[in-house]
């Protein structure tokens, strides 16, 4: 079992991760999901990146996302 203090630093990896993805990523679509909610291309990409570094090194925890499990209609694979 890991210790907190071995899941907070995959936690604050996993936000570095998200970090330079934002910093680094340009918007090129916006798409609406229910009435008042968007989600961009670049929510997908860091949601997907975070989601299979998570899954890599916590196999044995659950990852949820807003986009994948959220019973969104959007594709989270699509680009």
């Amino acid at each position: 079992m890991r210790s907190l203090d071995d899941l907070a630093g995959i936690a604050e990896t996993a936000a570095q991760l998200g970090r330079t993805l934002t910093l680094n990523s340009q918007v090129t679509e916006v798409r609406h999901k229910g009435d008042r909610d968007t989600v961009t291309n670049v929510d997908l990409s860091i949601e997907r990146e975070i989601r299979a570094y998570l899954t890599d090194v916590t196999p044995d925890v659950a990852v949820y996302s807003e986009e994948h499990d959220a019973g969104s209609q959007l594709d989270p694979a699509a680009p």
